[in-house]
């Protein structure tokens, strides 16, 4: 194995011995997002929105810590080729990172900021554990994750799979991904596919048939929902 001399150009190799369920956190990592949540408590135009900034900055961190692959230290200078994978569980990393950071930021922030900050830590923390460990199955596929990554992009969820609009236009993004994933292949009397709630139900906590009554009271009614057109364009062809 060649000598490297930045970590930036370290790739595995078959020869790379790889040690699983790590947990470590990225030094870098770790101090950038103590940084940033510093500087979004200290920023009066951020007040708003200080709560879902400072999720967002523990989202990276944790996104970053997930899965990461570290080259030893001696592997970096080429005396032996070994990295450290570092665990799957988001829940054990992201208690450890809520931990941690709340640690740091104990000696950094003071009064109403740290409250402010320890208050938005722990519902990170909270929405972390109620979040499915995975998808189930019929929205475990390539595609079911890129209309989710839409969703996410657009604003409509957060990546813990929490649904941030309305009930209402939940069961029109249920209703387009369904259709558009052939969930059920089931059909009506007029020819038109049946639409599978439950996989949606159970992926965001709601009761039985929540959706499916949501949407035809809107089909009653004729009113769409607010943001309506931010669904439309995630699965527009």
């Amino acid at each position: 194995m060649s000598c490297i001399n930045s970590p930036k150009e370290w790739q595995p190799d078959s020869d790379t011995q790889i040690i699983d369920e790590q947990t470590i956190i990225s030094p870098i990592s770790f101090k950038l997002c103590c940084v940033k949540i510093v500087d979004i408590m200290s920023k009066q135009q951020l007040k708003l929105d200080r709560g879902k900034l400072i999720c967002s900055q523990l989202d990276k961190l944790l996104a970053k810590s997930v899965g990461a692959l570290v080259p030893s230290t001696k592997t970096l200078f080429g005396l032996e080729n070994k990295a450290f994978k570092n665990t799957q569980n988001r829940l054990k990393l992201a208690t450890i990172i809520a931990d941690e950071v709340r640690l740091h930021l104990d000696k950094m922030l003071a009064g109403e900021a740290k409250e402010i900050a320890f208050k938005s830590i722990n519902g990170w923390l909270a929405g972390i554990k109620k979040s499915p460990q995975q998808l189930l199955n019929k929205l475990n596929t390539e595609q079911a994750k890129i209309y989710f990554s839409k969703a996410v992009e657009a604003g409509l969820m957060s990546k813990q799979y929490k649904w941030q609009k309305s009930q209402l236009l939940l069961a029109c993004f249920a209703r387009e991904m369904s259709l558009k994933l052939c969930l059920n292949k089931a059909q009506n009397t007029d020819g038109t596919y049946r639409i599978s709630w439950q996989p949606f139900e159970e992926l965001f906590g709601l009761k039985k048939h929540v959706l499916r009554t949501s949407y035809n009271d809107m089909q009653k009614t004729g009113q769409p929902p607010k943001y309506i057109e931010i669904v439309d364009s995630i699965f527009k062809d």
